[in-house]
């Protein structure tokens, strides 16, 4: 599939999503949802190479904030997906280490949330690009529904992205 392609599907699934927004789709409509989100899926998904990622991650200029321990720490992020999210920058933080994420900010819309997370990779702060990745661990419900508004309203700005590509 080439990129006119996928900017093709894209608009598509866009225009149904924005549907979506303002009534369940039914019929062929929802079938056709599913079969682009689906091809799109494989398209933009994790490689088949690629064991550890399990989702769809979306690129996005975000702001975290988390507590851990007593400490709240504010720091950018890279990218979401439904399992967890990419620190940016110099932060205090270990592998192993459990946080609760506070706090996404995405532009100027703020999503509260009470989520925990575990960091499960770092990539030193000597490093050029210093970052972390974080997995959420325990979801419930409320907390799936937390972090799908936010990876629902991202996932919309990249179909608009790769239908204006």
């Amino acid at each position: 599939m080439d990129r006119t392609e996928t900017g093709t599907l894209a608009a598509e699934l866009l225009a149904l999503e924005r549907r979506r927004q303002h009534a369940p789709l039914e019929g062929d409509d929802a079938k056709r949802h599913q079969e682009l989100f689906g091809t799109l899926l494989k398209r933009l998904g994790p490689s088949p190479h690629d064991e550890r990622r399990e989702f769809l991650r979306i690129p996005a200029d975000l702001e975290a904030k988390f507590r851990l321990g007593q400490a709240t720490i504010t720091c950018p992020a890279g990218e979401i997906s439904m399992g967890g999210l990419s620190l940016r920058g110099h932060l205090w933080v270990i592998e192993e280490q459990e946080l609760v994420l506070e706090n996404l900010r995405v532009g100027k819309r703020d999503y509260p949330m009470a989520i925990r997370a575990r960091v499960v990779w770092k990539v030193s702060d000597e490093d050029a690009r210093p970052r972390a990745g974080l997995q959420f661990i325990d979801l419930d419900a409320s907390g799936r529904r937390q972090v799908k508004a936010v990876y629902e309203q991202l996932f919309i700005e990249l179909l608009a992205r790769l239908a204006d590509a």
